[in-house]
C-alpha cells in the first residue's frame, strides 16, 4: 500500500497545476465485521479505517469538462482506483470512467469495472444524485476472485439559499469473496444530513442523523448483523481563499445484533472519527 500510495502521489504531483484541486481524508473507528466467522458468537472488537487520495483537474480542457482520479480503501470493498470524466452544466452534472480494485485478493491483484453518476440540479434550490460502480466478477469458480459493488441516491434542498442545505442519501455497498471462505459483506445506510453555513464564512457546520445495517452473510445462509442509530457531527474550516481542512466525528449508538448468528457483548457504543484536506489551486 505505501507502494501505491507513494506512486499516486507522483502521478498527481506532476500533472498541471490549474483549475484544480487535490487532498486526502482518512477515517478509523472501532465498528466492523471483517473478522467474523460462522462459529462467532461474541462481539468482536474491529479496528477498521479507510483513507482517499484524489485529484480533480479541468486544465487544458473545454471548461464543460473536468476529470480526476481518486485512490482509497474502505473496509468493506478494500483497496479501488478510480478516474473519472465529468460534463458540467448548470442544470445537471454527467460523470463516468473506469474503476480498478487493487491487491483485494492475493491472485487477483487489479480487477477492471467502471463508474458513474448523474446530478440534477435547481441552482441554489434543490438537487438529485443518483450513481454508484461495479467490479464484476472474472467467472464462476475462478480462484481467489471477487465482485463488488456500491450504489447511492441523494435529494437535497436549500431550505435558505446560501445558508442551510438539507439533504438525504441511501447507499449500498457490497463486496463478495467467491472462493475458499466465500462470504458477503454489506453496508447499508439511511442518512439526513443539514449543513449549516455562512457565505464569506470560514467553517461550515454539518449534521446528521441516521440508521446503518452491517451484514456478513456466509454460503450457508447463516448471516451476522448489527444494526445501530447514526449521529453525527463535522466541522468544515477554510483557509484562504484556496484550501480547507475538516474534522468529524459519527456515533453509532444503540448497536444491536439481530442475524440468524446472535452475537453476546456487543457495546452499547461505537464511534468512527474522520479528518481531510483540500487544496484547491
Amino acid at each position: 500500500m505505501k507502494h501505491l500510495l507513494l506512486t499516486a502521489m507522483l502521478i498527481f504531483s506532476s500533472i498541471p497545476a490549474f483549475a484544480a484541486e487535490t487532498g486526502f481524508s482518512t477515517k478509523f473507528g472501532n465498528y466492523g465485521i471483517s473478522d467474523y466467522s460462522e462459529t462467532s458468537s461474541s462481539y468482536i472488537s474491529y479496528f477498521h479505517w479507510g483513507t482517499e487520495l484524489f485529484y480533480n483537474d479541468s486544465t487544458g480542457l473545454n471548461e464543460d469538462l473536468r476529470y480526476g482520479f481518486s485512490l482509497s480503501r474502505d473496509a468493506i470493498r478494500g483497496y479501488s482506483l478510480k478516474s473519472e470524466l465529468s460534463f458540467i452544466q448548470p442544470w445537471y452534472t454527467i460523470s463516468f470512467g473506469p474503476v480498478f480494485g487493487i491487491v483485494n485478493e492475493s491472485l487477483t491483484l487489479i480487477k477492471p469495472g467502471f463508474s458513474g453518476t448523474v446530478r440534477g440540479s435547481w441552482p441554489g434550490r434543490a438537487f438529485a444524485e443518483l450513481g454508484g460502480d461495479m467490479i464484476p466478477a472474472q467467472y464462476a469458480g475462478a480462484e481467489d476472485d471477487y465482485s463488488s459493488y456500491s450504489g447511492w441516491y441523494t435529494l437535497g434542498v436549500y431550505l435558505k439559499q446560501n445558508h442551510i442545505l438539507c439533504y438525504f442519501t441511501q447507499e449500498l455497498i457490497n463486496y463478495a469473496k467467491l472462493s475458499g471462505t466465500a462470504y458477503t459483506d454489506s453496508s447499508l445506510s439511511y442518512i439526513f444530513h443539514a449543513d449549516f453555513f455562512e457565505k464569506n464564512s470560514i467553517f461550515k457546520v454539518e449534521t446528521k442523523i441516521g440508521y446503518e445495517i452491517l451484514n456478513r452473510t456466509f454460503t450457508s445462509g447463516e448471516d451476522i448483523e448489527i444494526k445501530n442509530i447514526l449521529l453525527g457531527l463535522r466541522g468544515d474550516f477554510f483557509v484562504g481563499s484556496g484550501s480547507s481542512f475538516f474534522i468529524g466525528i459519527d456515533n453509532k449508538i444503540y448497536p444491536l445484533s439481530s442475524g440468524t448468528i446472535e452475537l453476546s457483548d456487543v457495546p452499547s457504543y461505537l464511534i468512527t472519527v474522520e479528518s481531510g484536506f483540500t487544496w484547491r489551486f
